[in-house]
């Protein structure tokens, strides 16, 4: 197999060289729109903190389970073929950012593995603002959201919220996203 050893990211496709410099297809990237380190690694070409050679066969494979996961959720209910999406600014004390590092990851970890109408659950920190956070969320219509606020990970979110953890109120926004 061939190994991979250079690549590109575009918002909506992955371009990739192999070690003998042989530009692979492009791919399509799906379901998730990943930037730079954390796109390589949700595609499956880095490992750790160190780029590893990948097999193209290989990352074509895990593409087209990721579609195949993609598929099986559309079909799982929801509005239509609506995506509803959450939108979200927390602004965490700086005392509590440890905890609300721990939470928010389990609570990633969670909507990622167990919920069939996630669609997206994609976050990070500020590059100017430290400890202020951004969240884009999607689902399967407002259904998918509905059963994430009732998902056992999403319960220890709220008990964290509970905690008084923000410097000024969240903001959220929900909406629905237009077909073209």
């Amino acid at each position: 197999p061939t190994s991979i050893s250079a690549y590109s990211v575009s918002p909506t496709t992955l371009k990739l060289r192999s070690q003998s410099g042989v530009q692979a297809p492009s791919m399509p990237l799906c379901g998730r729109l990943h930037h730079g380190r954390a796109a390589m690694e949700s595609h499956g070409v880095l490992s750790g903190s160190r780029r590893r050679g990948l097999s193209f066969q290989r990352l074509v494979r895990r593409r087209n389970q990721e579609m195949q996961r993609l598929r099986v959720n559309a079909d799982e209910g929801g509005d239509g073929d609506k995506v509803f999406c959450v939108s979200v600014n927390l602004y965490v004390k700086p005392e509590k950012r440890a905890e609300f590092l721990e939470v928010i990851r389990n609570n990633k970890k969670g909507t990622d593995s167990s919920e069939p109408l996630a669609l997206e659950y994609t976050w990070g920190e500020s590059q100017k603002e430290k400890n202020t956070f951004h969240f884009q969320e999607k689902y399967k219509g407002k259904q998918g959201f509905e059963a994430h606020q009732k998902a056992p990970h999403f319960a220890k979110w709220e008990e964290f919220v509970a905690t008084d953890p923000f410097t000024k109120p969240p903001e959220v926004m929900l909406f629905e996203a237009e077909e073209e």
